[in-house]
């Protein structure tokens, strides 16, 4: 899908004849490009694309080619329409209007085609697959047919379906209700029924021994069957297994965690820090200095990011401070949010705190100006002394704000 470089295309020509055809919101943005970088266009053109990988798990290779092309004449016929504009400000929400009507179609087709369904039976190769209540508290049991699948489901969440002369296969998540953060309440399954409507199902394992935590998997339709992918993070590996009716489940293949080549925390625009490769890289200095394990420091920030930005008095906008973030919660909360990265826009650099009272408070932080009194036996990186007194009263203003 050509997406949004499309759409722009008639706006830069009436904008900008010097635009090119995608957005540059960092390196040299063009006045078309600060009109639209961080505005719903781009916001709906992503979730376009996204409801589109949705609906190629659910819909045979020809009937998904036949889909992009199909997407792509809508593309070009809206790009057309709202091109007659003179005003770009007119083009804009010309072009805002019909991508957020095809969003809404293609959503609503992504949800008839898998969708939530908690106690709607659907067919399966000539079987029912279907939740059977109980009562004894939990919602039922997923049978297909009179086979169990998965006791005590809250509701079916499919994922991808394959079919072909021999199978009718679904990749699902037998929902079983409880944090939406944690994993484990999310195991995932493949039913498959052949054409005897004889049924085949494979539980598909979350973790593996030495890859820490369970692992929410992601899961898409291969050419004969389905692959399921966890990503590596900083705590564990990732790994992929590729299951099909002829060979079942394949043995997990294993990646290393490394930050994407290149990032920089003055273009930072949003994900886990642990992937900015200027953050790694500092972390990992932070620990040869420290001798703290870098699996430790790791760890602590596992999750940090825009999800875990922290509110300071700065309003120049020098600063971005982020709290740690072991594993996140419900209502943006994190654990372990104590530990501290600030990040210096001016100097390009930044500074590492490690708490170690866990009971720090505002007052406590702020005591007296010249130590840092809770955090007084922190580790810090680069070495306390080496912290501006600008930097050392934003961290501790960050431990003043709501978060």
């Amino acid at each position: 899908m050509r997406g949004l470089a499309i759409a722009l295309l008639g706006l830069a020509a009436l904008c900008d004849s010097s635009a090119s055809l995608s957005l540059d919101c960092v390196a040299k943005p063009s006045e078309t490009d600060r009109i639209l970088c961080g505005s719903e266009l781009e916001k709906i053109d992503a979730q376009i694309q996204f409801e589109l990988r949705q609906i190629a798990n659910f819909v045979s290779e020809k009937d998904f080619r036949e889909m992009l092309a199909d997407q792509d004449r809508w593309l070009d016929d809206l790009v057309q329409s709202c091109s007659q504009h003179t005003r770009h400000t007119d083009t804009k929400n010309c072009l805002e209007s019909g991508l957020s009507q095809r969003r809404n179609l293609l959503s609503s087709r992504q949800h008839d085609l898998g969708g939530f369904r908690q106690l709607e039976p659907m067919d399966l190769g000539g079987l029912s697959l279907s939740i059977v209540k109980r009562e004894d508290g939990c919602v039922g049991d997923l049978l297909i047919g009179d086979t169990v699948v998965a006791r005590c489901v809250y509701r079916l969440e499919p994922q991808a379906r394959y079919r072909d002369d021999e199978i009718d296969a679904m990749a699902l998540v037998a929902n079983s209700g409880g944090a939406a953060y944690i994993c484990a309440n999310f195991p995932v399954y493949v039913v498959a029924v052949t054409r005897d409507r004889k049924a085949q199902i494979v539980r598909v394992p979350a973790k593996y021994p030495g890859t820490g935590d369970d692992a929410c998997l992601r899961t898409t339709r291969s050419a004969k069957g389905f692959l399921f992918e966890v990503d590596p993070s900083p705590k564990s590996d990732g790994w992929r297994q590729e299951w099909t009716f002829q060979a079942g489940l394949s043995p997990p293949s294993f990646s290393k965690f490394a930050p994407v080549a290149g990032t920089t925390m003055a273009r930072y625009r949003g994900g886990f820090l642990m992937a900015n490769e200027q953050f790694y890289g500092a972390l990992l200095r932070f620990a040869a200095e420290s001798k703290i394990p870098f699996a430790t420091l790791a760890r602590e920030f596992a999750w940090s990011g825009n999800y875990a930005l922290l509110t300071t008095d700065d309003t120049t906008g020098r600063f971005r401070v982020f709290g740690g973030c072991s594993l996140p919660g419900p209502a943006g909360n994190c654990r372990n949010p104590l530990q501290r990265v600030l990040y210096d826009r001016e100097a390009d650099r930044l500074y590492f705190i490690l708490a170690k009272n866990t009971d720090v408070t505002c007052v406590g932080a702020w005591k007296h100006d010249a130590t840092a009194n809770d955090l007084a036996d922190a580790a810090y990186f680069p070495p306390r002394k080496d912290w501006p007194s600008e930097v050392l009263g934003t961290l501790k203003d960050s431990f003043c704000q709501p978060h």
